[in-house]
């Protein structure tokens, strides 16, 4: 099974395309401020069987105000944070628009709101997380493939006689 999370980013990317602001996996050192990072992408619980593949985890979006002191009024920013909340979950049930997994639910756990990060300076940071299940029935040559051919015999195998 392949990893959920260049899934995931590729999603949130999209989703996040025509934002006003910059969206970073990775920030070099010379972006431009105000950014949004997507951050870490934990998973937490893993089910692996011989018929489905199931993984719940998280998703930290960060919004950073700047490297330099934010000398305005905070309204600019609640509204790029509202905006990246928006397109991330439009509606109660939305998921994330996945290529190879499908995504059973998809939930803001968590909105710290702005935080100044700089006890001299005022660097504001927000982060919003995302919890979510992917849920993805294994076929017959993910089974068999797995599992090394173990599921069944390699010799009487329908792959055997195909591959």
């Amino acid at each position: 099974m392949t990893d959920v999370r260049a899934d995931i980013i590729g999603a949130i990317n999209t989703l996040l395309a025509d934002h006003p602001l910059e969206v970073f996996n990775d920030v070099p050192q010379n972006a431009d401020y105000p950014l949004i990072f997507i951050g870490n992408i934990e998973l937490n619980t893993q089910v692996d069987n011989k018929s489905t593949y199931e993984v719940q985890g998280y998703v930290e979006v960060h919004l950073y105000t700047g490297d330099k002191p934010w000398q305005k009024s905070l309204v600019e920013p609640y509204q790029w944070l509202n905006n990246l909340k928006v397109r991330l979950q439009p509606y109660v049930s939305f998921v994330l628009p996945l290529n190879d997994h499908h995504m059973v639910w998809w939930k803001l756990d968590t909105d710290t709101d702005f935080n100044d990060i700089s006890v001299t300076e005022k660097h504001y940071v927000a982060q919003v997380v995302y919890q979510f299940e992917i849920f993805h029935n294994f076929t017959y040559y993910d089974r068999v493939s797995n599992d090394g051919g173990v599921v069944e015999n390699y010799t009487d195998c329908v792959l055997n006689k195909i591959l």
